[in-house]
């Protein structure tokens, strides 16, 4: 039984925000109401939260400064004050860390939590080196953005539910996100799992 309703320009703000929607039908929305369809899914839901419940459009703001840090030469010290994932970054990187070098989301996510701070690319490099290591132990589980629900309730069910199959947990996952609440492992085992055994 699906209780979750179709994401209309008619539904309820505060409906909408109790429901999970996959990103690909929040860019659908936002393309059929004429809304910006970029950016990560918190800012497209947060996008359509606010024109369900104002009306109102919201657009993203331009950069107002061209210059990027890798437009000069790059070094340890030089603060970040406009960084881009380019091709001079990724060399920077590679001479310094190695040609096992990758851009990741940690890093990206450490230079968002970092804002204001006095960052250089040499903590960057440090801050690399310490995910690296972390990657390599065996009992170090990576963490799930908060936008990634679905890869966070399957991880808990695995991790409860020794034994259960991928498809026991699509169908666990499908029946936590059509009911109003969290997506999570544990509300489904306070709610939905407790009525369905009723």
């Amino acid at each position: 039984m699906n209780l979750r309703p179709q994401l209309t320009l008619f539904l309820n703000c505060e409906t909408f925000k109790n429901y999970y929607y996959k990103k690909s039908e929040l860019v659908a929305f936002c393309r059929q109401n004429n809304l910006a369809q970029n950016g990560l899914k918190q800012a497209l839901t947060k996008r359509i939260y606010i024109f369900l419940s104002t009306g109102k459009k919201t657009f993203l703001k331009a950069k107002s400064c061209t210059f990027r840090d890798s437009d000069l030469p790059l070094q340890k010290t030089t603060y970040i004050k406009n960084y881009v994932n380019d091709l001079k970054t990724r060399m920077f990187f590679k001479k310094h860390l190695g040609s096992h070098f990758h851009f990741t989301v940690h890093l990206m996510r450490f230079i968002k939590e970092n804002v204001g701070e006095k960052l250089t690319y040499g903590d960057l490099i440090e801050e690399w080196k310490k995910e690296h290591k972390r990657k390599k132990d065996p009992n170090h589980k990576r963490p799930i953005s908060k936008s990634c629900e679905y890869n966070q309730f399957f991880r808990d069910f695995f991790s409860k539910e020794k034994g259960r199959s991928r498809k026991d947990a699509i169908q666990a996952w499908y029946q936590v996100r059509s009911f109003p609440g969290p997506n999570t492992y544990e509300y489904y085992l306070l709610t939905l799992r407790t009525k369905s055994n009723s």
